[in-house]
C-alpha cells in the first residue's frame, strides 16, 4: 500500500492541483524544521522550504519524481550548502576588505575622522531604520538580502539607503 504523500503525488501529477495543496501541507512543516536546524534562521528556513515547493511545482510532470520528499529535501540541502558558502565567503571577503582597508586609511584618515567619530555622527543623523539599513548596506548587502532581513519591501529599503546617504553627506560637510 502506497503512503499518503505518494497518493497526493501521483494525484498532483495526473492533473489533480488541490492534491498538491496536501502534499504541501503534509511536507512543509518537517521540511522547514529541517532547514531550520540547519539555517539557525527560521526566516532562511521558510524561504528554503518555500523556494523547495516552488521548484517541486514547477518540474515537468512526466517522468515524474519517484520520491517527491526525497526530492525536496535534496533541493534544500543543495540551497542550504550554496546559502552557507556564499554567506561564509561574504563574510571572509568583507573582514579582508576591512582589514586592508583600515590599514590603510588609519594612517590616511586619523588626522580626519576616526571610527567613533563617524559612528557617532551615523547614531545621530540616521533613524534607527536607517541604521539598521545603513549597517547591513556597509556589511555588503543588497537591496534584496537587507529586504528579506528586516521585512521591508525592497523599494522601502532602496530609499532608506538613498535617505541616509543623503543624511551622512550632509552631516559629514
Amino acid at each position: 500500500m502506497k503512503n499518503s504523500l505518494l497518493l497526493h503525488w501521483e494525484k498532483y501529477c495526473s492533473g489533480d492541483n488541490e492534491s498538491f495543496g496536501k502534499l504541501y501541507s503534509e511536507l512543509y512543516r518537517e521540511l522547514m524544521l529541517y532547514c531550520l536546524g540547519l539555517t539557525k534562521d527560521q526566516n532562511m528556513a521558510e524561504n528554503l522550504a518555500t523556494d523547495a515547493f516552488v521548484k517541486l511545482f514547477e518540474q515537468p510532470k512526466k517522468p515524474p519524481i519517484e520520491n517527491p520528499r526525497a526530492w525536496l529535501y535534496t533541493v534544500c540541502k543543495r540551497d542550504i550548502s550554496t546559502w552557507w558558502m556564499t554567506n561564509n565567503r561574504r563574510k571572509e571577503i568583507l573582514h579582508q576588505v576591512k582589514d586592508r582597508f583600515q590599514t590603510v586609511a588609519t594612517s590616511l584618515a586619523d588626522e580626519y575622522f576616526d571610527v567613533q567619530r563617524i559612528d557617532k555622527i551615523k547614531e545621530r543623523a540616521l533613524s534607527e531604520d536607517e541604521l539598521s539599513v545603513w549597517g547591513m548596506h556597509e556589511d555588503g548587502y543588497d537591496n534584496r538580502e537587507i529586504a528579506e532581513k528586516t521585512g521591508m519591501a525592497e523599494k522601502t529599503v532602496a530609499n532608506k539607503k538613498s535617505t541616509a546617504r543623503n543624511k551622512l553627506k550632509k552631516a559629514l560637510a
